[in-house]
């Protein structure tokens, strides 16, 4: 007999001294290397460490993707939708037997004020370095998932996929 075992929600990670570590131990880590004097070597400033400075950071991409699986039919695919017509990108890729690929087509429910001010923030620190996707399923699923939101560097398949966000739907509750 087959048992399936739920998976769980991700949770964004901050870098701290080089490693990732889950929100609440980086945050700990900080106050102890504060109390301490103790300075961390600068980094080349991202966007992940730029999330990090935030106390955000972003979410492991392997782990959405686990996440987002398990909540598809066997034969639905989950997909990332472009927020907006400025966000299709030339090179977007589909297969038809790939998770987590980007579309044409742009999302279409509503997105919470929290996701549009972090998108501009971003915008604003990495001016036409992004586009940004929302995490989607091609077909009607048992309930859409909560979705993420995902900063993809321009450059892409060369460049990476960050998730940045996530939130419950319909109550836009941010999940953090």
């Amino acid at each position: 007999m087959l048992r399936l075992f739920p998976v769980s929600k991700p949770k964004p990670i901050i870098e701290t001294a080089g490693v990732h570590l889950p929100k609440e131990k980086a945050l700990a880590y900080q106050e102890l290397a504060a109390a301490l004097k103790y300075q961390e070597p600068s980094v080349p400033r991202g966007l992940e460490s730029w999330m990090d400075a935030k106390q955000m950071g972003v979410y492991d991409l392997a782990e959405v993707d686990r996440f987002l699986r398990s909540k598809c039919y066997p034969s639905k695919r989950w997909c990332w939708k472009p927020l907006r017509e400025a966000d299709v990108m030339a090179n977007a890729s589909y297969g038809p037997e790939r998770h987590g690929v980007i579309i044409s087509r742009p999302y279409d429910k509503p997105v919470p004020f929290e996701a549009l001010k972090l998108i501009q923030e971003i915008e604003t620190e990495f001016p036409k370095q992004y586009v940004f996707a929302i995490s989607d399923y091609e077909t009607r699923v048992r309930r859409d998932p909560d979705p993420f939101l995902a900063a993809i560097d321009r450059t892409y398949p060369r460049g990476s996929v960050n998730v940045v966000l996530h939130w419950d739907e319909p109550g836009f509750c941010i999940a953090r």
